[in-house]
């Protein structure tokens, strides 16, 4: 079978992006898969040596900034941003349509032309969210721009009359693909994301959490509490720094943030420790106690699966998705999105030192999902490529 992957920005291998690669690698196997879009060829090469690539727009593409502004520049380098995502689509399109894959499944790239939408985002549905939220966001010019016309581009994606077929990866992202776009008529399917075993291994997590602690003089008696993302906002991470001053016992407590810069000025705290953006996640989940994901919107996000795998005890909201896996309060615990600092403070007190607690949680989190491999996502999605060819062949 012929495959062709179509893909937002690959820079790195984390995030969306690694769910792609992981799932494009095993499809590999016993496929011919070219991922497409704006990748660097260093990045999939170092992946897998199996994936072929088609890159488009990856040098000309100009990155998205949070803009919260009306001034000359911001609405000017927005414009811009505008313009280079809907030429980056048009191309795309073109691309795939002179081409003859027997499956293109859209992974959530802003051109249209699709067999399968693999849906990994409801742009529309994080836009209210935001808009409820921030009514900054709703009021500026810079960001009405952007999100205007990826609002678009996802309307045109989900009217594409090729698309047979569309997989969300979570129950969340189905309600709320049917929700937004109601004149959807293709059948949708939920995939949820997977585990790479090898790198995320709760087995192998002592070790390295004596060798992580060790290197950052952190005793195995003080409390780790993590974030890994690289999204203040849509994370939430305001609402974790706004909490952590709150803490009791706060001098046997550290918070590593691992994705983001250093948030200057309120948030500076001596037991606040910020980390760029690594592919070497496992190191600090096997160091951290909890690890927490407060975001205010996410499809199926791998942070929870990821630090499941590796049984630590997870805090997740409920809009993360991925908590659909789980039993609240027998395996990770969940909160509303809408918690104030407070009361989430109140959350973590509750649970940081309660040792058995969180052993018993973290262990019967790894139960559930370390069978969930990548290969077994593979092999789901691939029976729906089976599924959407019949169709293909029928007409």
């Amino acid at each position: 079978m012929r495959i062709a992957l179509v893909v937002g920005r690959i820079e790195h291998k984390t995030g969306i992006a690694r769910s792609a690669l992981e799932v494009a690698s095993n499809l590999a196997k016993d496929n011919n898969v070219t991922i497409v879009g704006p990748v660097d060829p260093v990045v999939i090469k170092e992946f897998s040596n199996q994936l072929n690539y088609h890159q488009i727009g990856f040098n000309n593409y100009i990155r998205p900034k949070t803009l919260r502004s009306d001034d000359t520049e911001s609405i000017e380098e927005n414009r811009k941003e505008s313009i280079a995502t809907i030429n980056q689509s048009k191309e795309i399109n073109e691309y795939l349509l002179g081409s003859d894959y027997d499956i293109i499944d859209n992974w959530g790239n802003w051109s249209s032309v699709q067999d399968v939408a693999t849906c990994r985002f409801c742009f529309a549905e994080y836009a209210t969210i935001s808009e409820n939220r921030n009514p900054i966001f709703k009021k500026t010019k810079t960001s009405d721009m952007a999100k205007k016309t990826v609002l678009f581009l996802e309307k045109e994606r989900f009217k594409y009359p090729g698309t047979k077929m569309i997989i969300a990866n979570s129950k969340k992202v189905l309600k709320e693909i049917t929700s937004n776009y109601p004149s959807i008529s293709a059948p949708i399917k939920v995939v949820y994301n997977g585990i790479n075993t090898k790198k995320y291994s709760f087995p192998a997590k002592e070790k390295i959490r004596i060798k992580i602690r060790s290197k950052y003089q952190v005793p195995d008696d003080k409390r780790i509490i993590l974030s890994v993302s690289t999204h203040a906002e849509r994370k939430n991470l305001e609402l974790l720094l706004s909490a952590f001053p709150l803490l009791q016992n706060k001098d046997n407590i550290e918070l590593w943030i691992v994705g983001v810069t250093s948030n200057e000025g309120k948030y500076s705290d001596k037991n606040i420790r910020y980390f760029d953006k690594t592919d070497n996640t496992e190191e600090f989940y096997s160091a951290a106690d909890i690890v927490v994901v407060p975001t205010i919107y996410d499809a199926c996000c791998n942070v929870v699966i990821e630090a499941a795998a590796m049984g630590c005890l997870v805090i997740s909201s409920d809009q993360a998705g991925s908590d659909e896996m789980f039993k609240n309060g027998l395996s990770i615990i969940i909160h509303s999105s809408n918690i104030g600092a407070k009361d989430y403070a109140a959350l973590l007190n509750k649970n940081i030192f309660d040792y058995g607690k969180m052993n018993k949680l973290g262990e019967n989190a790894y139960e559930i999902i370390h069978a969930r491999t990548w290969d077994v996502v593979s092999r789901e999605i691939r029976k729906y490529y089976e599924d959407v060819l019949k169709m293909k062949n029928k007409n």
